[in-house]
């Protein structure tokens, strides 16, 4: 029987610090890149619904009337 160990080391008393996105920053390890893609995407997806509706009021304001 093979024994499961995680992909990444981790040791919570390594990870937690005061400042608590230093501790996010730290239990992120491994994960950045998805992390920073998924914010981005996040950021891309709130942007795009607001120019959607700044798009449908500059139509309905300047060329309706």
């Amino acid at each position: 029987m093979t024994s499961t160990s995680p992909l990444i080391p981790f040791d919570l008393k390594e990870t937690l610090a005061e400042n608590r996105l230093i501790g996010l920053w730290r239990l992120l390890r491994g994960y950045y890149l998805r992390f920073i893609t998924a914010n981005i995407a996040v950021g891309v997806s709130a942007f795009s619904r607001t120019a959607t509706y700044m798009l449908i009021g500059f139509y309905e304001d300047k060329v309706l009337v």
